[in-house]
């Protein structure tokens, strides 16, 4: 997928990318290649898609209408931690972790690493310290003996809804009353609102689910045996 956003160089999307694009700023996507493409588009809370009066009409809703107007539109800055775009593929390389969009009312957050740290794949595998890709099986430890989806178990974010994009490899999810998932790349896992979860690294191989959420998040973590 080729991107051009006002003020950026034009940016192609390729498996594994995560494009950034600001409030207010104008931008045009088209799908090139001579195979399909597959993306997820996320708009924050309340912000509204606005097109150029020149060009094709966007779909009508039904009981609605198409309304002219005019606004400002200078592109605002990228601010540290935002960036335009970057692929995981890319960032794994050189072990760089962390939010790449930190938005109002939507923050991305690549979180990846290995089920089994002694992973042949693992640059960091006999690092326990090492950040991202050496996290291994202790993230969460959701993939650690039987699971009861009645126990104590994870956290819970008071408020907003979390969910992930698996992008590399699987993931497992383990979700309060409903059981235990595994997603694999392009699956989508989910937490409701004021639902406990835990989530994990499972299988060979580098691991990614990329964390979406409403900004901000507080993580409240069970205190079972405390």
């Amino acid at each position: 997928m080729h991107f051009d956003i006002a003020g950026q160089d034009p940016i192609a999307a390729t498996r594994g990318s995560i494009v950034n694009i600001l409030r207010t700023t104008p931008y045009a996507y088209e799908v090139t290649g001579d195979k399909p493409a597959l993306w997820v588009q996320i708009c924050p809370t309340n912000f509204k898609t606005v097109y150029p009066a020149d060009g094709p009409p966007p779909p009508v809703a039904s009981g609605a209408e198409i309304v002219k107007g005019s606004f400002p539109s200078s592109p605002p800055a990228y601010n540290a931690p935002n960036i335009p775009q970057w692929n995981l593929f890319e960032a794994a390389k050189s072990d760089a972790t962390g939010f790449r969009a930190l938005q109002d009312h939507l923050f991305a957050n690549p979180i990846y690493g290995y089920a089994d740290p002694n992973d042949p794949q693992n640059p960091n595998r006999g690092n326990p310290s090492a950040k991202g890709k050496g996290g291994g099986r202790g993230r969460g430890g959701a993939n650690a003996g039987p699971f009861n989806s009645n126990s104590v178990f994870g956290h819970v974010h008071p408020g907003p809804a979390e969910w992930w994009i698996v992008q590399s490899g699987q993931v497992t999810g383990r979700f309060e009353n409903t059981g235990e998932f595994v997603g694999a790349e392009g699956d989508i896992l989910y937490a409701a609102p004021m639902t406990w979860h835990q989530m994990g690294f499972k299988g060979p191989g580098l691991s990614c689910r990329l964390a979406l959420g409403g900004y901000n998040f507080i993580n409240m973590n069970n205190t079972a045996g405390q």
